[in-house]
């Protein structure tokens, strides 16, 4: 019995089976009853053994049948053999052998249709109704009009049909109702089954939405705090105990793992510790990893994972584990695992699409947050760096600004000394001693001008901005300009030094020659000061690359030599190797790095073999256009060696001839006298006529009072309360004429710092020149704004004018004399003769009283202007030539400047009344000039010849210096009884330069008019 009902449980009413395979087997149970009762009947009557063999071979595939109900593919292949056995065979042969109609076999028809809706699904169901309702029929129908085909019944079969008839009916409604009550609780368990896990889903999509707000809207607390509790409210949703957030990183293609978060329920802390922000592999969960590629979960109990598993999760006393994988931008971020500390389980499928959900919302916000905080600190950063770069801004502007006034500060004296030199180097009559000296102060005027270059060169390295001007040069000439400049530096030394220049090297080549001899000068300058005795080797040599030569500059030296270590930041900026050994040792520590520079930019190569103690050797290669092939030649590279190379310095001034242009008008404005002296004694050789202006104002007043005045207006930058920039503005926009409009005007200028001609072109200036002045670039100027402008009639007829003044040249009537402290000679041979010293000496006496009168007031209050009024004494003293007095001045200026009041004090008395004898002494000169100069007795006049006095006047309304001069001369050369007061009134304005009151008087005295 025990084995009956666990049959009948299992196949029947166990829930292991499908609701309709129960109620098939319980079909096959009630037909099994049924055929053993017809069985036990026909074996009772003896008479249809073969029925009795029929219905137990059938009874056979239905037992079968039912055992085999657990196996879907068998039990749909035997369903089919059942149908067409008892449906098709077996019921139908009953029928007819078990009495008909009058037997019981009705209810087995209606078993058959049972079977039928049970076992077949689809289409086929209707075909195979159809097949049984036409069986059923032509059965009934074979029976009623062919009654002897049936046999007939015994009592016993007519009870046992009923019997079974009743069984059938009643056990298959029965069935039905049994059944249907089952499916029916099942139902309304599934239903509350479905309904609790629809309540458990619901709040689980509470919690992530919680969550979603708790992480995703700012101002709901700190992020941590936030996280923490997401955490904590997502494993109580899934009773987990612990949860865990784990990130991971590519380590030497090993992905590693660190935990970054955790929550653990109090009660469920484990005895060991997971560290926090510490990456460790877990190769003994590479099955996870696995999974984690695929996008699957680790889901289930821990006694079913791995031996690896189980052995790395059991210390931590976790019985069931779900881990998710999290993917950000389709990349594997990590991983969030739940733990269940008292239950083995699997979590289920919706916990995990949920958790997937909430595990994804935390990942987001955890990197969300991390790159918050990384653009917070590149926020950070780059308002540092907004105020890094603000400070270096000011820093580079504050550089830019003393680049710009120590330019102009060191290069408006060296503009004297370089000016004054090309002044002096005009002189026919020199001497060959002075002329060499003045070449070599020359020379050594621009070796301090290339000092300076080299401090502007660096901050034109660093912008970027250091650019090549390409021109055509003389190979011979470049080198010369090297040696003589530092040839100089051996002074006491034992030193030989050797120059080797290749005879074929081309004569004329095209690239930046300034650059070049910069190259050069620095390579030399550092072997004679590094070198303290043995010698000094300058080797050229050359190769022909098609059209360019590849000029090859060797410099070497038995000098100190460069340590190994040093010799990678040889070339290094403001880096002097060795100090100690070289403290005594003069130098910026730029020029190297400024040479490798340089030589880089035009694409060159410069090369450095150093034994320390032995001596060094630099080797440059520059590639330069040849403009003209003929060679250098053994006789001008024995002049070279010799140091007798003629075309220096000194003969660039005589290497061309100056235009002679008496119809052009010049206005110089600076407010430094040696400055206009400078400039207008290397204008004199041109015969033009030079106005001068101290200061902006003067300057715009004298354009503005008339038209057309001057041809070339040569403007100073840097002046004080208006400077040049800011005059030519008013010029250009507020005089209103169109000859102020367009007046050439050429910037003055001592910062040669990079941008500057871009400042002065984009500001209204024609063009600039540096100072000191280049002459060639002077002489370019002058023709391209005054010459070039003339007719070719003008142009002749000036010429021929210069022509007929040289044959007529008369004698130095200052020849021979002499004042203490003054170089007349010099004063003479720098403003072109006698004549243009004597009014440069004229002016001197005339200003400098007022001058002297400024300096007696001397207040230690205002040192600033006293400072002012010595400078310009100064350069004025200089410029006569009356070095003594220049000096003199120049150390009063230095002290003043040092706010050393208490010298100034004691020295200033002194020099003062030196000043004066100086005047009185100049005073004297010019006398006995006039008296050597005529007879000594002039002839008398009434008065002034009205003619003179007219050509005085038109002189002094165009500005034309030298008529005044040779008006003033017409007039000077008689004694008058009734305008005497006139004449002397007349010199000393013309002495001052006072034109408008000059031509004012005239007017009044001639009874004019200012149109006439």
């Amino acid at each position: 019995m025990k084995k009956l009902k666990e049959f009948i449980d299992r196949y029947i009413f166990g829930k292991t089976l499908p609701t309709d395979m129960r109620l098939l087997n319980a079909t096959y149970v009630i037909g099994t009853l049924v055929v053993v009762s017809v069985i036990a009947v026909k074996v009772l009557e003896g008479n249809a053994e073969y029925v009795v063999m029929l219905l137990a071979l059938l009874l056979l595939p239905i037992l079968f049948t039912i055992v085999l109900s657990e196996n879907q593919k068998l039990v749909n292949m035997s369903n089919w053999i059942i149908i067409l056995l008892v449906c098709g065979f077996a019921v139908p042969f009953s029928f007819f052998t078990f009495g008909g109609i009058q037997s019981g076999m009705s209810a087995y028809f209606t078993l058959c249709l049972f079977l039928i809706f049970i076992l077949i699904n689809g289409s086929l169901l209707w075909i195979a109704v159809a097949a049984q309702l036409l069986i059923i029929f032509f059965c009934h129908y074979a029976a009623f009009y062919y009654p002897h085909l049936i046999e007939n019944i015994t009592p016993y079969q007519n009870y046992i049909d009923s019997l079974s008839t009743c069984v059938i009916c009643g056990l298959y409604i029965g069935l039905v109702a049994k059944f249907h009550k089952l499916i029916y609780d099942e139902e309304n368990r599934n239903i509350s089954k479905f309904d609790k896990e629809l309540a458990k889903r619901s709040q689980m999509l509470r919690v992530v939405n919680a969550t979603a707000m708790r992480l995703l809207t700012p101002g709901l607390g700190k992020f941590d705090e936030s996280l923490h509790k997401c955490m904590e409210m997502l494993a109580r949703c899934v009773s987990a105990d612990r949860v865990y957030i784990w990130n991971t990183r590519k380590q030497k293609n090993t992905l590693r793992y660190m935990q970054i978060v955790e929550w653990v329920d109090s009660a469920r802390r484990s005895p060991y510790t997971v560290p926090r922000g510490k990456f460790f592999s877990m190769n003994g969960i590479q099955s996870w990893e696995d999974l984690f590629a695929d996008g699957r979960c680790v889901n289930g109990p821990v006694s079913s994972f791995s031996r690896e598993d189980r052995e790395r999760l059991m210390p931590f006393h976790i019985m069931s584990v779900l881990a998710i994988p999290v993917f950000l931008q389709n990349s594997f971020w990590g991983f969030v695992s739940f733990e269940d500390c008292r239950n083995e389980r699997y979590f289920q499928e919706e916990e995990v699409a949920i958790l997937r959900s909430g595990s994804l919302l935390m990942a987001n916000a955890i990197a969300r947050n991390e790159m918050t905080a990384v653009m917070r600190e590149a926020d950070e950063r780059s308002r540092r760096l907004e105020v890094e770069t603000q400070a270096a801004q000011m820093a580079s502007k504050t550089k830019s600004a003393f680049l710009a006034t120590m330019s102009h500060e060191i290069r408006t004296p060296l503009n004297a000394i370089i000016g004054l030199s090309e002044v002096e180097l005009q002189t026919s009559s020199l001497n060959d001693s002075t002329r060499e000296n003045l070449e070599k102060i020359l020379m050594s005027g621009n070796g301090l001008l290339d000092i300076v270059n080299d401090i502007l060169d660096i901050s034109k390295v660093e912008s970027g901005k250091l650019e090549l001007v390409p021109v055509e040069y003389d190979i011979a000439n470049l080198i010369n300009d090297a040696v003589q400049l530092n040839i100089v530096r051996i002074g006491s030394k034992n030193i030989i030094f050797n120059l080797q220049v290749d005879e074929t090297i081309p004569t004329k080549l095209y690239g930046d020659n300034m650059r070049v001899k910069q190259i050069l000068n620095n390579l030399l300058s550092n072997a004679f000061k590094y070198t303290d005795e043995g010698y000094v080797i300058f080797r050229v040599e050359w190769q022909k690359k098609q059209d360019y030569a590849e000029v090859v500059f060797t410099v070497s030296d038995s000098g100190r030599g460069i340590l190994q270590e040093h010799l990678d930041s040889l070339f290094s900026e403001y880096k002097q190797l060795d100090v100690r050994a070289n403290r005594k040792v003069e130098g910026t520590g730029l020029g190297l790095s400024i040479t490798k520079n340089m030589v880089e930019i035009m694409d060159g190569t410069i090369l450095v073999d150093s034994e320390y103690g032995k001596g060094s050797k630099f080797v440059v290669k520059l590639r330069q256009k040849i403009i003209n092939p003929t060679p250098l030649g053994a006789a001008a590279v024995d002049d070279l060696k010799k140091f007798r190379f003629a075309e220096g310095h000194g003969a660039k001034s005589k290497s061309f001839i100056r235009a002679r242009m008496p119809y052009g008008k010049v206005l110089i404005v600076d407010d430094v006298p040696t400055n206009l002296d400078v400039a207008k004694g290397l204008m004199l050789p041109y015969g033009l006529t030079v106005d001068l202006a101290n200061n902006a104002r003067e300057a715009i007043d004298k354009i503005r009072a008339h038209e057309r005045a001057y041809d070339i207006v040569f403007m100073d930058h840097m002046m004080p309360e208006i400077d040049g920039i800011e005059a030519t503005k008013i010029i250009r926009e507020e005089i209103g004429t169109d000859y102020a409009r367009t007046v050439p005007i050429v910037a003055f200028t001592a910062n040669a710092v990079e941008g500057t001609e871009r400042l002065f072109l984009s500001n209204g200036f024609d063009s600039y020149i540096s100072k000191p002045i280049d002459v060639l670039r002077l002489d370019r100027i002058l023709n391209q704004f005054i010459r070039d402008k003339q007719t070719s009639q003008t142009i002749a007829e000036a010429e021929s004018a210069a022509t007929l003044k040289d044959t007529a040249a008369t004698d130095n009537p200052l020849l021979g004399m002499s004042v203490a402290g003054v170089n007349i000679d010099s004063g003479v041979a720098r403003y072109g003769g006698a004549e243009g010293y004597r009014q440069v000496l004229r002016s001197y006496i005339a200003h400098t009283p007022s001058l002297l009168e400024k300096m007696r007031a001397l207040s230690e209050d205002d040192m600033e202007s006293y400072a002012i009024t010595v400078h310009g004494l100064k350069g004025s003293s200089y410029g006569i030539c009356a070095d003594v007095a220049g000096r003199g001045a120049e150390a009063l200026e230095m002290a003043s400047k040092a706010k050393d009041y208490a010298l100034v004090s004691e020295r200033n008395g002194d020099f003062i009344s030196s000043i004066e004898d100086l005047v009185e002494d100049l005073k004297r000169l010019l006398r006995k000039v006039e008296e050597r100069g005529g007879p000594k007795a002039k002839e008398h006049k009434d008065a002034v010849d009205r003619c003179a006095l007219m050509q005085l006047l038109d002189a002094c309304r165009r500005f034309k210096t030298t008529a005044m001069e040779e008006a003033m001369a017409g007039i000077e050369i008689y004694d008058y009884e009734s305008d005497a007061e006139l004449a002397s009134w007349l010199r000393e304005q013309l002495d001052n330069l006072e034109y408008d009151s000059i031509a004012k008087r005239l007017e009044e005295v001639l009874n004019v008019s200012e149109r006439e």
